[in-house]
């Protein structure tokens, strides 16, 4: 286990240094574009860079004060392992079969992983999700989801 109030410390730290050069930068913003355009976009820059910090000096004064609690990030490591290398194949996978096919096989696995029984259920489920993903990003946006490579060389 963990100790929580460090982790918190840590990344409310992290968020200052961000905002800090975040805030830093904002003057760097590229003078091609015009005039109002930059002082409008370095005005934004700046004051999301000192939201961000105010909110991280909070939360950092907060992490400081509260009593120590820990996180316990998985009750079982073999589901948790199990999940991290399925993640991985899964990212693997997709070059090769593209995103549809690994994407159908990856979310009922997850699923079962995880302990939902009702396979029939989590493979609607998965083709739902797969989807309206495809139809989303593919069809909406317009952006490319990887496509089967594994065929590539047999023509």
């Amino acid at each position: 286990m963990i100790n929580r109030k460090y982790i918190e410390i840590i990344v409310s730290i992290f968020f200052i240094v961000l905002a800090a050069l975040l805030y830093g930068s904002a003057d760097t913003v590229n003078q091609a574009v015009s005039q109002a355009s930059t002082d409008s976009t370095s005005t934004y820059v700046n004051t999301l860079a000192i939201i961000l910090g105010i909110a991280g000096v909070i939360e950092l004064i907060m992490s400081a004060i509260s009593s120590p609690s820990f996180i316990e990030f998985t009750k079982d490591p073999t589901k948790f392992i199990l999940l991290i290398i399925s993640l991985v194949g899964y990212v693997w996978i997709m070059e090769y079969i593209g995103f549809i096919v690994s994407t159908l096989m990856f979310l009922p696995m997850t699923m079962r992983i995880m302990g939902y029984k009702n396979i029939v259920k989590s493979i609607l489920i998965s083709v739902g999700i797969t989807l309206f993903v495809y139809l989303l990003f593919q069809v909406g946006f317009e952006i490319l989801l990887p496509e089967p490579t594994i065929f590539e060389g047999s023509e």
